[in-house]
């Protein structure tokens, strides 16, 4: 029998909680482990030579990837399997999922298999998305569901499914790619904010931080420069002590009611 494994990056839920969806409805085909990228940047060849479908899931960050999920494309050796793609977006990410289905076909990783999710907006100290109206928990569920069952259906059937391949979807995305690949992330790195006069040492931001960026020096929380703009220590500090840009008001702590963000970056085997 085939077996399927989905390797994920997901900062504050919203890919994660897409990616278990995935999970739970490929078992019932075949066998599907999940694994989380952050954990699994050392071993990723060891784990590809277990299985036969690869998924790859992560939010669009100005339809390209987030760097830790591009750290990760860079340690897989060549290797020739079939794969399926699926990102995370606020409203529109142009060929977000087929940029990254371009990328592993450069490692011989070949996806039929490509799908947007539009899912709430975890920016939550950008004045450009407050507008968007968070979506009520049982929307969120349920439009997961009837996207995750039209892709895994096709990965069944064997039937193309390609999102954002079009050329007008690959314009798009090229137009939002150019500029945030050439100027975000080196700024992205010392983006981080701390208000210490708030911070209650509390070491959460700490512990959640996929990159290790955030830890204690002379008494105080300090960043090392490496913030790659998950989000993660912005949504779930308690007293609302970092930020990106502006101060937030309210947190997004994840796509259920009682999401527990430590999931994240657990394997389900």
């Amino acid at each position: 029998m085939k077996r399927a494994c989905i390797f994920v990056f997901s900062g504050t839920g919203n890919t994660y909680f897409v990616a278990r969806e995935i999970q739970k409805r490929l078992q019932q085909d075949m066998p599907c482990d999940l694994f989380s990228i952050e954990t699994h940047l050392d071993d990723v060849n060891e784990l590809l030579q277990a299985y036969d479908l690869i998924g790859l899931g992560y939010p669009i960050y100005g339809s390209s990837l987030p760097s830790i999920v591009f750290d990760w494309l860079d340690r897989i050796e060549p290797i020739q399997k079939h794969a399926f793609v699926f990102c995370t977006q606020v409203m529109y990410s142009g060929d977000g999922a087929e940029y990254g289905a371009r990328l592993l076909m450069q490692k011989g990783i070949y996806s039929q298999y490509q799908m947007h999710f539009n899912m709430p907006n975890n920016l939550t100290d950008v004045a450009f998305f407050n507008w968007i109206k968070p979506i009520r928990f049982d929307k969120i569920k349920g439009y997961v569901k009837r996207k995750v069952e039209k892709l895994v259906t096709r990965i069944s059937h064997q039937k193309p499914l390609k999102t954002g391949r079009n050329p007008f979807s690959r314009f798009l995305g090229f137009l939002q790619r150019g500029p945030y690949e050439r100027f975000c992330p080196p700024r992205m790195r010392h983006s981080i904010r701390i208000d210490t006069d708030k911070c209650v040492m509390c070491l959460k931001c700490v512990e959640l931080c996929p990159t290790e960026n955030l830890s204690v020096m002379h008494g105080q929380i300090s960043d090392q420069n490496q913030c790659i703009w998950c989000y993660r220590c912005v949504n779930h500090c308690p007293v609302q002590a970092l930020r990106v840009f502006r101060p937030i008001k309210k947190p997004y702590l994840g796509p259920t009611a009682d999401f527990e963000i430590l999931s994240v970056w657990e394997d389900n085997r």
